[in-house]
């Protein structure tokens, strides 16, 4: 159940892609949804229980929206309950809140906007077992301690590549974050958590974190996504 539930998450967030405002979590948006998007192989997606799954989880993300500045983050936010959220994020702070991702890339006019909300690092213990959350979840894996998970640093890449890039109006593409976080060396990365690079490249493209569509139209500064 968990597995079918973190691919509907996923794919509601690839319908809702538009401003959230926009997008009805009805028959009709579902409809649309399946329409667009002939998700898992063109399979027939159209059946009662996925229809009423989809809407609700399509308004738990539509409530979370307001928390975040990118859209990848409705993976993490959505084992949070919404006052838990509201007492640890100050939403006047969110000063990019519907920008990036899925949405209409930030537009940098004049000075560089200070940062005044960072994502909080996550910790995965004593939580849901879902499939993003902790790296032994995925085949080689025997250990994988109370650390961030990697998808958890994919997510906070895509974010700092769109905040401090300076490349108004560009959606990422999985490829484009690959880039960025492993730089030249792809083969060294992530040896400590046991997960093959190919198999994060797979996985970020399959579920779908980032937009399929976009292309790398400007350089990738490494550092800078890293966050150094």
């Amino acid at each position: 159940m968990w597995c079918y539930t973190i691919v509907l998450i996923l794919a509601v967030v690839s319908a809702v892609r538009l401003s959230p405002d926009k997008f009805e979590c009805t028959t009709a948006g579902y409809l649309q949804y399946v329409e667009e998007y002939k998700l898992f192989k063109g399979e027939n997606y159209h059946d009662n229980d996925t229809e009423l799954a989809f809407i609700a989880t399509c308004n738990k993300m539509k409530d979370r929206a307001s928390y975040v500045r990118y859209q990848q983050e409705f993976t993490i936010l959505s084992d949070f309950t919404k006052d838990t959220l509201d007492q640890l994020m100050d939403q006047s702070a969110l000063v990019y809140a519907g920008l990036g991702s899925y949405y209409d890339g930030a537009t940098h006019e004049g000075e560089e906007k200070e940062l005044t909300w960072t994502t909080m690092d996550r910790v995965f213990e004593d939580v849901e077992d879902v499939p993003y959350s902790l790296a032994k979840n995925f085949e080689g894996v025997t250990e994988a301690g109370q650390s961030t998970s990697w998808a958890t640093t994919t997510i906070k890449a895509a974010e700092k590549a769109l905040e401090f890039g300076k490349v108004p109006g560009v959606k990422l593409s999985w490829r484009y974050l690959f880039e960025c976080i492993y730089g030249d060396n792809p083969d060294d990365s992530y040896k400590k958590e046991g997960v093959p690079p190919k198999d994060i490249i797979e996985f970020i493209r399959e579920k779908g974190l980032v937009t399929e569509d976009a292309i790398i139209a400007h350089e990738c500064f490494p550092l800078q996504c890293r966050g150094s």
